[in-house]
């Protein structure tokens, strides 16, 4: 039950060094040092015998475009990468590399491997890699589970060298710790594998609703944990405008413009308001937004999408009361995440701790006597009831993906 098959922008990872048959250990971070507060590095990389060393998620890297794909498109083979690390909610860094030892002349190392707070801490490409191919396979080809791959540093027109592993530390028995990290000139340095790393999709965290059948995201896009109580903070998530790709607009604290978008991809992060309800956050509007799991900007996982608005009605349907008690009662555990206005005078959160209110695919066609075209379905609740919403499209709603 992987993310795809496909590894996709936004996707988690954990990278398998292939040194000793793939005994070397899973590419981690750990500690930090002194002169990092300096550099503007972060945290020491090294690779450790499991990839959850320390129980949580300095072993998950999250893949990113350094050209500026988007969030969802297939990562290539050729392609420039950045790689954060999952730590402490993703406060672990980019991996990046930084100055050399005396040993690497005699080694075939070239530098070391540390994280930095910004994936462009020298201002340039030191914490850019580009992602090879171990097997021969042909650059422009998408990435999948278990690929080999080599990765390239580019600082200094790619002379940063192949990341690598390297001998051990006595520290390491009692860390979980394994083998040092560097880069190294040739990415089969000593003709070892130690230059190889297997790609490892991580797995969507999922509930199923054996009433119904379906296969869902146990929270709701960009939170941090399934819901502990309906008003559990961390559980609440982004806040999409229906139709966006996860371009940064669906942050709760992203900014603000009121300069409509004449395309699918308004080439910014800001969430766009608007003079009126009726209007939507593109001009014209596209009903073929989010419309199945290879929908035109579906920001839910490889093989996940939005649910439509029969599925969303039928799972309220099914919970033990219709109201937020069951809402979170329910295999889902949705919780009361608010909305974001769309208007030009406001644009703020409301509703957060009182009111969940969750996106459908589907989107509205006349209602009774008022043409309501312009905005789109969903599903909201309060302790009181469950209600189908016809909101405006740049209004900003949870999203919970459902599995194609």
């Amino acid at each position: 039950n992987s993310y795809s098959q496909t590894l996709n922008y936004g996707d988690e990872i954990h990278l398998q060094n292939g040194y000793n048959n793939y005994a070397g250990g899973f590419l981690d971070t750990r500690g930090t040092q002194a002169e990092f507060e300096k550099t503007g590095n972060l945290l020491c990389v090294s690779t450790a015998t499991v990839n959850k060393r320390d129980g949580g998620s300095s072993g998950t890297w999250k893949v990113l475009s350094a050209t500026g794909k988007a969030i969802g498109t297939p990562v290539l083979l050729g392609d420039e990468i950045h790689l954060q690390n999952a730590a402490q909610n993703y406060i672990g860094g980019f991996l990046d590399i930084r100055g050399s030892q005396a040993e690497f002349e005699k080694t075939g190392n070239l530098y070391c491997v540390s994280t930095a707070r910004d994936a462009k801490r020298d201002g340039g490409s030191s914490g850019t890699w580009k992602i090879l191919s171990a097997t021969g396979k042909a650059n422009g080809t998408p990435v999948t589970q278990n690929f080999e791959v080599h990765l390239q540093n580019a600082w200094d027109n790619y002379s940063g060298g192949f990341l690598d592993t390297r001998g051990y530390q006595e520290e390491f028995e009692k860390t979980g710790n394994l083998l040092c990290v560097s880069t190294a000139i040739d990415k089969k340095r000593g003709g070892e594998s130690s230059g190889t790393w297997k790609v490892q999709i991580k797995a969507t965290p999922n509930v199923t609703n054996p009433k119904t059948g379906k296969i869902w995201m146990d929270r709701n896009l960009g939170a941090t944990q399934v819901a502990t109580s309906s008003t559990d903070p961390a559980s609440y998530g982004d806040l999409y405008q229906w139709g966006r790709g996860a371009d940064g607009h669906q942050k709760r604290t992203s900014g603000t413009t009121t300069t409509l978008s004449s395309t699918d991809n308004p080439g910014n992060g800001n969430f766009i308001t608007t003079p009126s309800v009726i209007a939507g956050w593109r001009s014209p509007q596209n009903d073929n937004l989010w419309q199945g799991v290879n929908g035109i900007n579906n920001p839910c996982p490889s093989g996940y999408r939005l649910p439509t608005h029969t599925e969303l009605d039928t799972e309220s349907t099914s919970w033990s009361t219709e109201d937020a008690a069951g809402a979170f009662a329910s295999p889902l555990k949705l919780p009361l995440a608010g909305q974001r206005g769309c208007l030009n005078r406001y644009s703020a959160l409301y509703d957060v701790d009182s009111k969940g209110y969750y996106w459908s695919s589907t989107v509205a066609g006349t209602l009774d006597n008022m043409v309501s075209s312009t905005h789109a379905k969903g599903l909201s609740f309060t302790s009181s009831g469950v209600y189908t919403r016809y909101d405006s499209r740049a209004s900003g709603s949870s999203v919970r993906c459902i599995k194609d």
